[in-house]
């Protein structure tokens, strides 16, 4: 039998500790997938009649960061005082009676929806804290980024008939644009709930039975599929026109537009390359026409 043999790893000294958490800091505050880097420049499409959720941006201290490790007996009061002198003066002066939607820098956990990112109206401070903790722990948990910032962002009311999945979200149709904005130029289109893409995923838990979501989706597809293409053909020229307005940004990016009441809503964005959908064939063949 093959002997096995020890391998001895050396141990990091706190100096070279420290040093790591001050680049992983780095790292997470710089990230440009964060939402405050590339809001305040996409915002400008409402200036073409694109709706633009009001939001407002958060930045969360590194000390606190450690707290949503929920290691130390401490812990909840930190993440609590902090929210009632950071979140909760926001949502009471801005989103009074209204229903909120809260993310951090880069993750929503939308798929536990009513647990993590959709706050009812007139939250209490304990709703709230509940949900953040949901929110950055699940977030840290999946190594998402985004946790040195919390936005606080109006909710899109869907119709009053719109069913729900992830357990409370609202399905409705949203595009996913490719978009080049180093030569303004847009690459190529999905539907966000494309059915090769989210069927199986949405439809069949863990242990191969169908989900509780499986009917939702494959109820409302045909509606949701529709809607894009006619939303899409109905609004294309004016979010190309805004996207090329656009300034400080380059490189490919995914920008997501919910379509709501006739309506188009500016919704997210991220570096093209970390984007679901992203194509490298596609890419190539839309950058060579």
């Amino acid at each position: 039998m093959e002997e096995i043999k020890n391998f001895d790893f050396p141990l990091m000294t706190e100096e070279e500790m420290e040093e790591a958490h001050k680049s992983y800091m780095k790292y997470l505050r710089e990230n440009p997938n964060n939402f405050s880097f590339w809001f305040p420049k996409l915002s400008v499409v409402r200036d073409f009649d694109i709706m633009v959720p009001e939001s407002h941006v958060v930045s969360v201290p590194e000390n606190l960061y450690k707290s949503f490790f929920q290691e130390e007996g401490n812990d909840m009061s930190t993440i609590t005082q902090w929210a009632e002198k950071e979140l909760l003066p926001i949502i009471q002066r801005d989103f009074q009676g209204k229903e909120v939607f809260m993310k951090n820098g880069c993750y929503s956990g939308k798929s536990n929806f009513d647990k993590c990112c959709h706050l009812k109206a007139n939250a209490t401070l304990m709703e709230i804290v509940d949900h953040l903790c949901c929110l950055q722990y699940d977030s840290l948990m999946k190594e998402t980024d985004g946790n040195l910032e919390i936005v606080l962002r109006e909710w899109i009311r869907p119709k009053d008939d719109c069913k729900t999945i992830y357990g409370g979200m609202p399905l409705r149709p949203e595009l996913r644009l490719f978009y080049d904005f180093t030569s303004h130029k847009p690459l190529y289109w999905v539907n966000y709930w494309d059915w090769d893409m989210c069927h199986d995923p949405i439809c069949i838990d863990w242990d191969g039975e169908r989900s509780k979501d499986a009917n939702v989706y494959e109820e409302c597809y045909p509606y949701i599929a529709e809607k894009v293409e006619q939303y899409r053909a109905e609004h294309w020229q004016t979010i190309i026109e805004a996207l090329d307005y656009v300034s400080f940004m380059e490189g490919i990016w995914s920008v997501d537009f919910l379509f709501e009441n006739g309506q188009v809503w500016l919704i997210d964005a991220a570096v093209g390359q970390r984007s679901a959908y992203w194509d490298v064939s596609k890419v190539k063949a839309a950058l060579k026409d």
